[in-house]
């Protein structure tokens, strides 16, 4: 213990040597922020002039359920046909036509959604703002399904959601579904740029040393190979800490910012997320001989990872098979928790997409004690 305490010193003291990296850890909260802020208020002048028409060619109880999520967020006119619609549309009445054709309520109950579909003649950025709001909508029809047995305990539930969501409107005039959205874009900005980070502190470090032949000095002292790797990732994991506790510090005291969850629970998955970031650092670290290697790889995981889980760019305005792909990335999964928790608030959902997170956790630990203990000493020289 003493070896490990002295070794986690030598690493703060260590950090005096780069000012650079610990600005960026602390400003990197500061722009995730202003990004996503200033984001938010464009979002939110458009949610608030945006008008939709649907048409229903498929009616029953999870088709219904979904214009009645719609109408909670954006002002919505039915049309009987889909000629009347593409009149509205062309007449602009209003700004996009949302199509719900055969079959989509029965794919809305199999939790499959298809046959839904969005046009709009006044841009790309009209018809990206749909999406995300029918996506949106989707969503919260998909997760009642799911904890639904039945097509009557749907229909409980989404009275239940809709008495919810009154009340929240009665407390807060201010949309809180944008405000969620803004959260999410928010941690997913951060998550990438704290892959960065950690990788700073955690793999990079264990890379240099192997290459200035400090880590083989290291072990001729009564330091182990185990106390020097834990006590360098611990070193990183305070790294995340303090972007996570700046990051919810600035949400909630400067910002005024309406996460939907818990602060405190919303810290706990993001110290998850660290925690699972200095492992995949170390591991890379451990794995690859060449720094140079090393940091390309680290780079380019990290921001095609980020790109297709989500966590940048919202899925909703992603092809389906690329929103597929998302689902095998460990923080589309950080999101989804934290979705899941603003919208359902339902714990069964929580807790899977929670095992979910922990067993990627739970495999990258698993494949960084196995490098670790069958890479000779030698090869750290």
């Amino acid at each position: 213990m003493k070896n490990f305490t002295w070794l986690f010193k030598l690493r703060l003291k260590s950090w005096k040597k780069h000012p650079v990296r610990l600005f960026l850890v602390v400003f990197i909260p500061f722009i995730s922020i202003f990004i996503y802020f200033s984001s938010y208020q464009r979002t939110t002048s458009y949610t608030n002039n945006i008008s939709f028409g649907i048409v229903n060619e498929d009616k029953g109880t999870y088709t219904n359920a979904l214009i009645t999520f719609l109408k909670k967020n954006i002002k919505l006119k039915e049309y009987p046909s889909r000629a009347a619609a593409d009149d509205g549309l062309s007449n602009n009445d209003v700004n996009a036509v949302v199509y719900l054709k055969k079959g989509s309520n029965r794919s809305l109950k199999n939790v499959k959604p298809k046959g839904i579909s969005i046009k709009s003649l006044q841009g790309d950025l009209i018809e990206k703002q749909g999406k995300m709001l029918l996506a949106a909508a989707i969503s919260k029809v998909v997760r009642l399904q799911r904890i639904s047995k039945d097509t009557a305990e749907f229909k409980k539930s989404e009275n239940y959601v809709k008495a919810n969501q009154l009340t929240i409107k009665q407390r807060n005039t201010n949309d809180q579904e944008s405000k969620n959205m803004l959260t999410t874009q928010i941690i997913g900005f951060l998550m990438m740029m704290m892959l960065y980070n950690i990788a700073d502190f955690a793999g990079d470090v264990i890379q240099n040393e192997r290459a200035n032949h400090v880590y083989y000095r290291l072990l001729t002292t009564p330091l182990t190979k185990n106390e020097y790797l834990w006590g360098t990732a611990l070193s990183a994991l305070l790294i995340g800490t303090v972007e996570t506790v700046l990051t919810t510090l600035l949400m909630k005291y400067v910002f005024n910012i309406n996460a939907g969850i818990p602060y405190l629970t919303l810290f706990g998955i993001l110290e998850v997320f660290s925690l699972m970031a200095v492992i995949i650092s170390m591991m890379i670290g451990l794995a690859v001989n060449q720094r140079g290697t090393g940091n390309a790889l680290q780079t380019l995981s990290y921001t095609i990872t980020s790109l297709l889980s989500g966590t940048v760019i919202p899925l909703a305005i992603m092809p389906d098979f690329m929103q597929h792909i998302a689902k095998f990335m460990p923080q589309y999964w950080v999101v989804e928790t934290i979705s899941s928790i603003q919208k359902v608030k339902n714990i069964q959902i929580v807790l899977t997409n929670l095992t979910v997170l922990l067993a990627f956790i739970l495999f990258f630990f698993s494949v960084t004690l196995f490098v670790a203990k069958h890479k000779k000493t030698m090869q750290f020289i």
